[in-house]
C-alpha cells in the first residue's frame, strides 16, 4: 500500500476554498448593489474563506502532482464537508442562525409543514411561491 499524498489533498482543498470565496465575493457585490445590510458579514466570510484557501495552497504548492483513487475519494469527501462549513459562515456571521445545529434541526411550527427542519420548509415555501399552492395530502 502506498503512502497517502496529503499535500495534493490540501492543495485541492485550497483551490475549492478559493472558488467558494470568490463566489462569496460575487454575493458581496450583489449585497452592495441591493443594500440588504449583510455586506460586512458576507465580505468577512469571503475573506476568511479566501485566506484559508490561499494558505493551504501556499503551504502545499510543491506537492507531487499524482492523484490515486483513494486520494480522489478523500478530495471529494473532504471537499463536500469543507464547502458545507465555509458556506455556513455567512449565515453564522449574520446571526440568521445562532448555532450550526439549528440550521438543520430547528423545526418551524408556524408553517404548513409543521415539525420539518428549517432548511426543508424554506425549500417547500419557495416551491409554493413559484408554482402556486402545493397540495398537502396524506
Amino acid at each position: 500500500m502506498h503512502k497517502l499524498n496529503s499535500e495534493i489533498i490540501c492543495y485541492l482543498m485550497g483551490v475549492l476554498l478559493l472558488f467558494n470565496g470568490g463566489f462569496m465575493l460575487l454575493a458581496t457585490l450583489v449585497s452592495i448593489l441591493t443594500k440588504d445590510g449583510v455586506t460586512v458579514a458576507l465580505s468577512l466570510a469571503a475573506l476568511l474563506t479566501l485566506m484559508v484557501g490561499i494558505i493551504l495552497m501556499l503551504i502545499t504548492r510543491n506537492h507531487t502532482k499524482q492523484l490515486s483513487k483513494r486520494e480522489g475519494y478523500l478530495v471529494v469527501t473532504i471537499g463536500w464537508i469543507l464547502m458545507t462549513f465555509s458556506g455556513m459562515l455567512p449565515y453564522l456571521l449574520t446571526d440568521v442562525f445562532t448555532d450550526v445545529s439549528s440550521a438543520f434541526l430547528k423545526p418551524c411550527p408556524d408553517t404548513p409543514q409543521q415539525g420539518l427542519p428549517y432548511w426543508l420548509t424554506l425549500k417547500l415555501s419557495r416551491k409554493e411561491s413559484y408554482f402556486g399552492e402545493v397540495s398537502h395530502t396524506g
